[in-house]
């Protein structure tokens, strides 16, 4: 996994910020969450190095995730309720930084950061950015590793 989040890691690096007027234009920093409070797909073996980490997850949260489709997501789920379980609540930093999914690194934000949250996405003041060259290499991976689902539902599974 480590040689597989290194390669999206430096595709997203070369794709989107060598040389590109990109950069300047993305306002994610540490401590902005507010992208996680969306439905994120990971696959098996992504989660299987999540489970390895020694963090706690809340599982009456995981429960309220799991089955929930990005279709209905923010019908079901208050903004709280749809944060991610390895977020750190206190300061608004990923738990897992190191092993987040591949999706998580592949997922940027220009225009407003107060629009981020899927809960109170303005697409006229905030637009996602993702490197194409990293969501095919993403694809390719999961389906080479037995397919991608909801990380909550892929962790709910494991754990209930």
């Amino acid at each position: 996994m480590k040689i597989f989040h290194d390669d999206v890691n430096e595709i997203i690096s070369k794709n989107l910020f060598n040389g590109s007027h990109v950069s300047n234009e993305i306002l994610c920093s540490k401590g902005c969450s507010d992208c996680c409070s969306q439905l994120v797909t990971i696959s098996k073996s992504e989660v299987s190095l999540l489970l390895k980490i020694p963090v706690k997850i809340n599982l009456e949260q995981l429960k309220k995730q799991h089955h929930l489709t990005t279709d209905n997501w923010t019908q079901e789920l208050s903004e709280e309720e749809g944060k991610c379980v390895f977020l750190n609540r206190d300061n608004g930093a990923c738990n897992v930084w190191e092993h987040r999914p591949a999706n998580c690194r592949n997922y940027f934000v220009t225009g407003s950061n107060k629009h981020c949250s899927v809960f109170r996405r303005d697409p006229n003041l905030s637009l996602s950015l993702k490197s194409v060259y990293a969501d095919v290499c993403i694809s390719a991976f999961y389906a080479l590793d037995g397919g991608e689902a909801s990380m909550s539902d892929f962790l709910y599974e494991k754990l209930s």
